[in-house]
């Protein structure tokens, strides 16, 4: 997944083909959010109060560049990394569970079943598998030329619970889960 900045022990990632308001995942050691581009605050998921005012701070700092990647990675093109905070600042950990409707995103482990087709295990125990072909062609853009081919497509691996390729090309955990849940990609 590209990992558009890393900060204070924060990471910073935006996914290919994300849906719905323009956002990026912040995600800090057991906790995962997703935050919106256009005013940094957090619509789904938990980050520690001073994880979140961090993040909403550096979010604020460079909202046109979070846009104008937020627009690269719909169109499949990689996101560009961003600079993180120009100051250290000391945080102390909260600890706060992670609420289970993001937790249960997070794949656990992976199999490559056959030709575009996956075996996925969710942090809950959930598994399914997935069929890419589809879904593969209907996708334009720069990272989906190589993921057509089988060779490079049964190449994918998993980067903090997300299914991500050597290319950078990566899925959103929630939206594979969504997959997972009706039984097709799409």
């Amino acid at each position: 997944m590209p990992e558009i900045c890393s900060f204070n022990g924060i990471r910073i990632t935006m996914y290919f083909d994300d849906h719905g308001v323009p956002h990026f995942h912040a995600e800090y050691g057991e906790h995962l959010a997703k935050v919106r581009i256009s005013d940094g605050k957090v619509f789904k998921g938990f980050l520690p109060m001073a994880q979140t005012k961090l993040v909403q701070k550096w979010a604020i700092a460079r909202r046109a560049e979070l846009l104008a990647n937020w627009q690269r990675a719909v169109v499949m093109n990689p996101p560009l990394p961003k600079s993180p905070l120009s100051t250290k600042i000391s945080i102390m950990s909260e600890t706060l569970s992670l609420p289970a409707t993001l937790a249960s995103c997070k794949i656990t482990r992976l199999r490559v079943t056959g030709p575009h087709r996956l075996s996925v295990c969710f942090a809950d125990g959930l598994i399914a598998e997935l069929e890419f072909t589809v879904w593969l062609k209907k996708r334009k853009g720069p990272v989906i030329i190589l993921m057509r081919r089988a060779d490079f497509f049964e190449q994918v691996y998993l980067d903090h619970g997300v299914l991500t390729w050597p290319n950078g090309f990566d899925l959103d955990p929630e939206t594979v889960r969504g997959w997972a849940e009706s039984g097709c990609c799409e």
